[in-house]
């Protein structure tokens, strides 16, 4: 190949990037510990799952936002701030919160002024119970996929419900 075919395909490369970089090049389905640079476990799966369960019920992202720090906002909106301990060892905490310098408070809080767009579907995962009412009554299978659903959307990896425990599930084995 030639100079100028070299030359074209840097050039589609590039292209291809930018494009990337324009749609914003980030994992909707991004849990707190994958946003902040914790260490991963399998819990990270859990919310990974959670996260496409609820897009298929709803239809939509739960966190649909053009960047990561979108996706931590949105996260913080529905569920609200992961532990101090997570904020603090978290290796890229400071790109989505900043630590008050008040000796007598020392807390973290989310940034403002960086969001470019998008839009948090719902207040609380609770307003699925309400989106999708069963003619004027409960809805039990409703109310234990939400159960479910806040089990495995948890801030918390340590107390995230594992892959055990999510297969034991009222709303998996369709028990009370």
């Amino acid at each position: 190949m030639g100079r100028r075919g070299e030359e074209r395909r840097g050039e589609e490369r590039e292209e291809r990037r930018g494009g990337e970089e324009r749609r914003g090049n980030h994992d909707p389905l991004g849990s707190p510990e994958v946003l902040l640079g914790l260490p991963l476990t399998e819990a990270v799966d859990m919310w990974t799952l959670g996260c496409l369960a609820g897009m298929l019920h709803l239809g939509n992202r739960l966190f649909d936002g053009d960047n990561e720090f979108d996706v931590m906002r949105y996260i913080v909106e529905l569920f609200g701030q992961p532990p101090n301990r997570m904020l603090d060892a978290g290796k890229k905490t400071k790109q989505y919160f900043k630590k008050s310098m008040c000796a007598w408070n020392r807390t973290w809080k989310l940034k403002t002024g960086y969001s470019r767009g998008g839009h948090l579907l719902l207040d609380s995962l609770d307003d699925i119970l309400s989106a999708f009412p069963n003619k004027g009554s409960e809805n039990p299978e409703l109310s234990r996929f939400v159960n479910m659903l806040k089990k495995m959307l948890d801030l918390d990896p340590a107390t995230r419900i594992t892959p055990a425990q999510l297969l034991q599930h009222s709303f998996l084995t369709n028990t009370e």
